[in-house]
């Protein structure tokens, strides 16, 4: 297994070999334009979205921890719940992320996304001290909400990148 993972390494990096180098857009010379820093809509919506995607974080470290170390769910069901979320987004992100076209469909949607990573909290605190089915079984339905608030992040954050 180690040898096949080495192997795509390598083979990723025959791919990027075969990128084409692009030349920096600025010269040496050129100062950047910080005028950026005067728009606020644009700095809130970006701490915002920075605030909202540690939930990836949570997702990909902190709760595979938390499983092992607090709950009766067995170790392997980490497992089980990473392969759930790479399926998941191998068949739902790029339709989920359709539609995201304007600011007000971005603000509606984050309100739906704070509403599941609310409830996310709750489950998982509910998790803890169950038996191992139940364990488990609550752990794939928090999974689940989720995958659903990572998509609604994508949807929120590409409405406010359009505007």
């Amino acid at each position: 297994m180690i040898a096949l993972d080495a192997l795509t390494f390598f083979l990723a990096a025959f791919a990027y070999l075969r990128v084409p180098n692009v030349k920096p857009t600025l010269s040496a010379n050129e100062k950047f334009d910080w005028s950026i820093l005067r728009d606020f809509r644009y700095i809130k919506a970006m701490l915002l979205s920075g605030v909202m995607s540690m939930h990836f974080i949570l997702q990909n470290i902190a709760i595979p921890v938390w499983i092992v170390k607090d709950t009766n769910a067995p170790r392997w069901w980490v497992s089980v719940i990473m392969f759930i979320n790479t399926i998941a987004v191998v068949l739902f992100q790029v339709r989920m992320s359709k539609g995201a076209s304007t600011a007000q469909f971005g603000a509606k949607q984050l309100g739906k996304l704070d509403f599941i990573l609310q409830l996310l909290v709750f489950y998982m605190v509910s998790a803890k001290g169950l038996d191992t089915a139940t364990a488990a079984a609550v752990l794939i339905w928090r999974w689940l909400c989720m995958l659903l608030g990572s998509y609604l992040l994508q949807l929120v954050v590409g409405a406010l990148r359009s505007n």
